[in-house]
């Protein structure tokens, strides 16, 4: 298969990926059905049809609004699928220009993290189906890439990032008198063990707060207020760490975080 049938497969997959997602964290978050049920205008109530639901094309040839209610659609669907876009290229081009089952495997994983991105922002909360989800696709991954040893050893892992998080709980409650992470985060801490093993614990956790003091600040600069949403930054830290395996100096991040918390 050529490069450019490759680059142009793997586009057509990630829009469609990210129309699901927008779809399912949507209905995830509002404890909807999410399979065997017509999309819908959530202003008007019409059944959308096909050629309204082409990934980022509708909505702009649409220009963001409903063809039937002419009420704007929230600019939240393109821009999910326009991740999966950016996303997927990156994932594609990191990993070696060449469609196969580890690059399939990262594709669902990021899928899955965008998924909690996105609720963790709108609602505050990552659902225990993205993380079990989450869970098995890392549970896959390791065993393809080092066997059975290697998703036995990488449970040990899976505690120690955990722990970590609970450690991490701890301090700051009974040192500040507030939750810096929720127990969500720490199963996602869990996870994250899993996935990514011992060898990557220091840059996780160093980029988790990298990415969460950047983010913190921003999102208390735009949205005003104190309390953020934190899945965000710990789910770019571990796609970080599966791209760059062994690439990332700790060091060079720790140098970042004192930069971030010195504004």
């Amino acid at each position: 298969m050529s490069f450019e049938m490759q680059i142009f497969l793997v586009a057509i997959f990630a829009l469609a990926m990210g129309s699901f997602v927008s779809l399912l964290s949507y209905r995830l978050a509002n404890k909807q059905p999410i399979i065997f049920t017509r999309s819908k205008c959530i202003n008007c109530g019409c059944v959308l049809k096909a050629i309204n639901l082409i990934p980022l094309f509708s909505w702009l040839c649409q220009k963001g609004k409903c063809s039937q209610c002419h009420c704007k659609i929230s600019a939240r669907y393109p821009a999910i699928e326009l991740s999966f876009l950016i996303t997927f290229l990156a994932i594609f081009f990191v990993l070696g220009s060449e469609i196969n089952f580890k690059i399939l495997l990262y594709f669902l994983i990021a899928s899955t993290l965008i998924a909690m991105c996105v609720i963790d922002l709108e609602q505050y909360f990552i659902p225990n189906s993205l993380q079990y989800a989450l869970a098995i696709l890392a549970t896959i991954l390791v065993i393809h890439q080092g066997g059975t040893n290697a998703a036995i050893i990488n449970v040990k892992a899976a505690f120690l990032y955990a722990g970590f998080g609970v450690a991490l709980w701890i301090f700051f409650y009974f040192a500040g008198g507030f939750e810096a992470i929720g127990i969500d985060d720490i199963k996602f801490f869990f996870i994250a063990g899993l996935m990514l093993g011992t060898k990557n614990f220091l840059a996780f956790m160093l980029l988790s707060g990298v990415f969460g003091l950047a983010f913190g600040a921003a999102w208390q600069k735009f949205k005003k207020d104190e309390t953020f949403p934190f899945a965000p930054a710990i789910c770019l830290a571990a796609m970080f760490c599966l791209l760059f395996d062994k690439k990332i100096n700790p060091v060079d991040l720790l140098g970042s975080m004192l930069f971030f918390n010195s504004f």
